[in-house]
């Protein structure tokens, strides 16, 4: 039977009901900031095409230098910030990264026998930077003859046509030919303080604050409500009367 003892007595969750209510609350606020925070914090890889190269797939034949035939596309797109080849020979072969308009993006040098003194034919990769606005790329022996051109517009998205195409990927850092840099620009109106990730970040916070003691002040009514109902006490059992 239940004595007013016995309700008294919680169980070990009921004790802990809030610090559980609290930590899954802040838990939550911990995921929300972290995701503000990333969302911020991501960098549109189009605003920052240093971290692409082209990686060409070309066949070198005593000298000649090809367009390798196994591959339908002859270059590749990687995510890695170029960095120039560490010659190891007096006659570099040399490549030209040109644009829409018909001028010199970049120019890197190579060696096509990759370090192999009697390399004389085979597949070869060769590594150039990417430009946004690259139109071809134009390669030339050690004695600056012109032997290769390949066709690099499938890649390309910056078009120098004096307009800024957002909707493409265009801006000021990735097209600045079209796209005037924001000090050129009007500035842009100012956003309110709560707009910003950190102030997300203080909102969440006061919200998550407002559910815990919401939390608390209702498992704190129902405990009281439940301490102040009266149990009556138990009764003795009943002694069966005595048959004479």
């Amino acid at each position: 039977m239940l004595t007013t003892q016995d309700f008294n007595k919680k169980p070990m969750f009921e004790k802990n009901k809030i610090w559980l209510v609290i930590l899954g609350v802040c838990a939550v606020f911990v995921m929300l900031v972290s995701f503000v925070n990333v969302q911020a914090d991501t960098i549109n890889p189009l605003n920052n095409l240093d971290i692409f190269t082209y990686s060409f797939h070309l066949y070198y034949d005593h000298g000649q230098l090809l367009a390798d035939r196994d591959f339908k596309i002859k270059y590749d797109l990687i995510a890695e910030q170029f960095t120039p080849e560490v010659l190891n020979t007096t006659a570099p072969y040399t490549g030209k990264i040109i644009n829409v308009q018909n001028k010199v993006d970049a120019v890197f040098r190579f060696d096509p026998k990759q370090g192999k003194a009697n390399f004389v034919t085979g597949k070869i990769t060769v590594k150039g930077p990417y430009f946004a606005d690259a139109a071809k790329a134009i390669f030339y022996n050690n004695k600056n003859q012109t032997i290769l051109t390949l066709d690099l517009g499938g890649s390309s998205f910056c078009n120098d046509n004096g307009v800024c195409d957002s909707n493409i990927g265009e801006n000021y850092l990735n097209c600045p030919s079209d796209c005037p840099s924001p000090a050129a620009t009007p500035p842009a109106v100012a956003k309110g303080f709560f707009s910003t990730p950190l102030g997300i970040g203080l909102g969440l916070l006061v919200l998550v604050i407002i559910v815990v003691l919401l939390v608390w002040f209702i498992i704190k009514r129902r405990r009281k409500a439940a301490e102040s109902i009266q149990i009556p006490p138990s009764l003795p059992p009943s002694v069966p009367p005595t048959i004479q």
